[in-house]
């Protein structure tokens, strides 16, 4: 077999080659299988080269930029070339083994973070500028133009300074080559060209949004203390169900065989029995079914006019029943209007009305609407035809009143690497949410709460807005994205509880206690809150959230017992996150890494060799008053040892496994 044919097998892989062969003398056949086994060939890395030109020192943007794992051609802008300037087209470090990832882990004899890329990577000074190299190979070079030999250097004129890295594969396999910066003189009477522009990085935000589960049930509808005029003599009432409430009531005495006019009510039986049915919160709802008899009645016989409407039901909000029943009392005025009048139709009027109830200190309030016509309209009053049956339906819904979800950010820094960057918003106007915005690069997205009443569990919405970064480099038009995904709410109290979701997407929240919280399937969101908690993702991928409050004072411990281990072992693909961005106040990464920011002073990440603890100094002072302690169970993210508290950090976030804004 071609040796070529077989090299792209790595450690642990292997190909199975099988021959029949005949005997010469024809007495039979035998089978002969080779087994080839892969090993480990290593990567090659191949040298690189980069130019820059003399007289665009002056931005403080990184000049040049590139990648040397990937090769092919350099991040020059066309207009950096002049007369007898080469364009370099690198070829890519290389590793034969089919599937292997390359890093960068040293330059120059300096390490390189895992998961660092050239916005956040390892800052190396040379003889005549400042590289910054990230694992990934990307690369930016920065003139220093303070460098004396800088200013005598005239066009036709260079310089050259050579990095020195090492490239890793998956199997720990090295391989080194040099990287060159050329610095080409140009002198100053020459015109510049152009800098890059920012680096273009959108910004991709998660609202996570709880939904409520609200049931109701043993419903009782009907009327009371009806008033007539011409006295009652020719009145009738009847209750045709179970409730002690009037569902039939007629007056006048009748002129024809179709009989007295009035009313007739029949509950929604969805809602009346023991166990009741589910409404969407901010949905429009039957609570029951209304028919006005308009027929011709004697004059001076007895007529209606006011009705009260009784109305009680018990509620259920995300499984915990409220402690008192709604019961309402409701007016409706009738208008008998002569049948020889410009228009003959009788009106009814059902005025809108609402009452607020709280659950676990969240409002919900419910309004009963008026009626809803065969048409779908909903109406206060209602003209209904002379000597017809006019069918109407009453109506309610479900609001929260409870402060919509927000997010409070900023997407300053997220392009270019300077202090100078002004950004310009376009359009931010949207039909889910509010966003106002400042010229800083800091924003506010409310979700209207019109949309949050009617969004599904499992339903995502995307809201995205475009907007430029302008700075001395130039301008970049990127897009910050909203992600907005409905949960079904899962409450617990402010004792100690179990919570255990379904195959649904759940937002489990423990509130106070020590409490057990188990998503079970779907993706869920987890926030234990104040207390020690036990918090288990289950199926899918979760996110394990910390608010502001859950902190505490002395020894506070959240223990995640499978984070991105569903399958049986630690796998980040899995997507389980770490949401610690409403705990942490006071973060500043100028200058800075973010996992350098964070720590030490916001995180500190330790093993014993089997879980992972994570302290978190919610305002990084170190201080140790205000920590939240979270056990990651089963999983050593420092590796024994190989990988520093600032490592961990870094893979976290670069594998969005850990949110920290």
């Amino acid at each position: 077999m071609d040796n070529a044919a077989v090299q792209y097998l790595a450690a642990g892989d292997t190909v199975v080659q099988t021959w029949t062969v005949d005997s010469v003398d024809g007495s039979g056949t035998s089978t002969i299988t080779i087994t080839i086994n892969g090993t480990d060939d290593g990567p090659v890395a191949n040298p690189d080269t980069n130019f820059v030109n003399k007289s665009i020192v002056e931005s403080d943007a990184p000049i040049i930029y590139g990648n040397v794992i990937a090769g092919g051609d350099n991040g020059i802008d066309s207009a950096d070339s002049f007369a007898g300037a080469e364009q370099y087209a690198d070829v890519a470090d290389t590793d034969i083994d089919l599937g292997d990832t390359l890093r960068i882990v040293s330059i120059n004899n300096q390490s390189v973070s895992l998961g660092t890329t050239a916005a956040n990577g390892t800052q190396l000074a040379g003889l005549y500028g400042v590289l910054t190299i990230g694992a990934d190979g990307s690369y930016a070079y920065d003139l220093d133009d303070s460098n004396p030999l800088l200013a005598s250097l005239n066009t036709g004129e260079e310089l050259n300074e050579v990095f020195d890295y090492t490239v890793s594969d998956s199997s720990g396999a090295e391989s080194s080559s040099t990287l060159t910066i050329t610095v080409n003189g140009q002198n100053q009477d020459q015109p510049p060209p152009p800098p890059p522009p920012p680096l273009e990085l959108g910004v991709i935000k998660n609202l996570y949004v709880g939904l409520d589960e609200l049931v109701i049930k043993n419903l009782q509808v009907g009327f009371v203390d009806a008033t007539f005029r011409n006295g009652t003599a020719d009145t009738s009432e009847y209750n045709t169900d179970s409730d002690p409430y009037i569902d039939q009531l007629g007056w006048g005495r009748p002129v024809s065989s179709t009989g007295q006019s009035g009313y007739t009510l029949v509950d929604n039986s969805l809602f009346s029995s023991e166990t009741g049915s589910t409404v969407d919160v901010g949905s429009t709802f039957k609570i029951a079914d209304f028919q006005h008899l308009n027929f011709p009645i004697a004059v001076n016989s007895s007529i209606l006019q006011e009705v009260y409407l009784v109305l009680n039901m018990d509620i259920v909000i995300n499984g915990v029943h409220l402690e008192k029943p709604i019961d309402l009392k409701l007016l409706m005025s009738h208008d008998e209007t002569p049948n020889d009048s410009g228009d003959p139709r009788d009106i009814i009027s059902l005025p809108p009305q609402m009452i607020t109830v709280n659950m676990d200190g969240f409002d919900y309030d419910f309004h009963v609407l008026g009626f809803r016509d065969v048409d779908g309209n909903l109406v206060d009053a209602i003209y209904t035809n002379e000597n017809a049956v006019n069918d109407f339906e009453i109506v309610g819904s479900f609001t929260s009143s409870s402060e919509n979800p927000q997010v409070l950010d900023s997407v300053s820094g997220t392009v270019g690497v300077g202090n100078d960057d002004v950004v310009t918003w376009a359009d931010t106007s949207s039909e889910y949410g509010t966003l106002t915005v400042s010229e800083d690069g800091s924003y506010e997205y409310i979700l209207n709460g019109d949309i949050k009443n009617v969004l599904d569990v499992g339903e995502n919405l995307v809201d995205s807005f475009e907007y430029t970064v302008t700075n001395q480099n130039g301008s970049t038009i990127s897009t910050l994205e909203i992600n907005i995904s409905g949960y079904q709410n899962i409450y617990g109290s402010s004792g100690d509880d179990s919570l255990t979701g379904t195959s649904a997407n759940e937002y489990l929240t423990g509130a106070a206690g020590d409490d057990v919280l188990n998503g079970a399937g779907g993706e869920d969101v987890l926030v234990g809150g104040p207390g020690n908690d036990i918090l288990t993702g289950g199926l899918g991928a979760d996110v394990f959230k910390w608010v502001a409050g859950d902190e505490g004072v002395g020894a506070t411990t959240d223990t995640v017992t499978d984070f991105n281990q569903s399958s049986g072992s630690y796998d980040p693909s899995e997507g389980d996150i770490l949401d610690l961005s409403d705990l942490l106040v006071g973060l500043d990464s100028s200058g800075m890494t973010l996992a350098e920011a964070l720590d030490a002073s916001f995180l500190t990440i330790t093993s014993d060799g089997t879980d992972t603890s994570i302290v978190a100094d919610v305002d990084g002072a170190a201080a140790g008053t205000t920590t939240q302690t979270i056990v990651l169970q089963g999983v050593d993210l420092t590796n024994g040892g190989e990988f520093s508290s600032a490592e961990v950090i870094e893979s976290l976030i670069s594998n969005n496994n850990l949110v920290v804004d």
